[in-house]
Formats: structure tokens, sequence, C-alpha cells
């Protein structure tokens, strides 16, 4: 099978999910891509540990997705080392405080 030349990004809130819900028909199409090998990554205003959401949603749509496939709020955090030791605010609800700690800050 030839490889694909693009990849998909979908936000999870609103468009793979709407509330609680997963939206139909966005189960059959994730596991189309995913058979296709399309890349697909997950993205999310949520704040939370990536290993998490991706069990979430690998249990959802009955596909392994792996925690380097989800970008979540606090994702770029880790790209920020010149930072760690240093005085940082950190805002957001959830595990904000225990996500920061586990990336040094």
């Amino acid at each position: 099978m030839k490889t694909p030349n693009f990849a998909c990004f979908f936000d999870i809130d609103g468009v793979i999910t709407k509330g609680p819900n997963f939206i139909t028909v966005a189960k059959p199409a994730i596991q189309t891509l995913i058979q296709l090998n399309v890349p697909v990554v997950f993205v999310s205003n949520t704040c939370m540990l990536e290993s998490d959401k991706a069990k979430q949603l690998s249990a959802v749509l009955g596909v392994t997705i792996h925690p380097e496939q989800v970008v979540l709020a606090q994702t770029p955090m880790r790209t920020l080392t010149d930072f760690h030791n240093k005085h940082v605010l950190v805002s957001g609800q959830g595990q904000a405080e225990d996500i920061a700690r586990m990336y040094r800050f």
C-alpha cells in the first residue's frame, strides 16, 4: 500500500466529540484513516496526560492511539526546558499543576 502524502489533525472537542458523546461518523472515518496508514493526530485544550487521553481515544475508537498522536494544552511545555528551576505561572483546570511538576517546573 502506498504511503499517504498527507496527515489529518482532529480537534477532539466539538469535531470528534460533542460534549461527552462521540459524533457518529467520526469513529468509522478515523478507523478508515488509520487502516490506510494516514498519520492522524488529535488535539485538545484538555489538561491531562497525553497517555491517558490516548487510552481514552483508543477505547472509544476501537483502534490504537499512541500518546505521541495526542497534543494537549500543556504539550508545548516539553520544549520549555530553559524555564526549569525558575518561577513559572501555570494556569489551568484538572491536572495542570501535577503535569507541570511532571515536566519539572
